[in-house]
């Protein structure tokens, strides 16, 4: 399990699923967190290939661009508004040590911008090829935007998290019907993840310092 602990020692998520111990004012290391996810990605880009082969499914032929796909864009910035309001409405009505605070604030402050734009390439790519490319022709859309929540969920506290990320998946998969492309859900799910990155990197609460008596 990687190591995710500050370098002043103080206990952090051992891993970005659990958030069980920690603090929002602690930070992830940074070659940690971009080795794993990074990691993450590329093993779904493998099962996209391999499974693809396996089900004689050529999930390349999808990604011929089409001009409908030109809504994927502002899509992404419509489920960012979403994702954003979601996070902010969690960040003042939860136990301040909720996964918001304990895990995707902290993660998101640990990368550079030049990070948070690779992560949301490469995860819109890997994770769009697939769900959209291989799992939704094999399994349809509602059970593969299932897997798609499930496995962003992994624990309990983040269990709205993978709802949300199973809704998420309905949008992006509802993208690849419309317009036949799959350029399109790659481009939304990449948008949606820079902005909502982007956005929790600047909104890290600033806490008032606290004098010892």
């Amino acid at each position: 399990m990687a190591d995710f602990s500050n370098k002043t020692g103080t206990p952090l998520p051992s891993s970005p699923v659990t958030g069980k111990e920690g603090s929002s004012a602690g930070t992830f290391d940074r070659r940690a967190v971009l080795g794993t996810l990074t990691l993450i990605e590329s093993v779904a880009l493998t099962c996209a290939f391999l499974l693809g082969a396996l089900l004689g499914h050529h999930w390349w032929n999808s990604l011929v661009p089409t001009s409908g796909g030109l809504i994927a864009i502002p899509c992404g910035l419509l489920t960012t508004l979403a994702s954003v309001g979601l996070l902010r409405i969690a960040s003042r009505t939860v136990d301040p040590h909720d996964v918001v605070s304990t895990v995707l604030r902290p993660l998101a402050t640990a990368l550079e911008p030049r990070d948070l734009l690779f992560l949301a390439v490469s995860s819109g790519v890997a994770e769009e090829v697939l769900f959209r490319g291989v799992l939704q022709p094999a399994l349809g859309l509602w059970l593969s935007s299932i897997i798609f929540g499930l496995l962003h969920t992994g624990h309990r506290d983040l269990l709205a998290m993978g709802v949300w990320a199973g809704v998420m998946s309905l949008v992006l998969g509802a993208l690849l019907i419309a317009t036949g492309t799959l350029w399109a859900p790659i481009l939304c799910h990449a948008t949606h993840n820079l902005a909502t990155l982007l956005y929790l990197r600047q909104d890290t609460p600033h806490k008032p310092n606290r004098t010892q008596h």
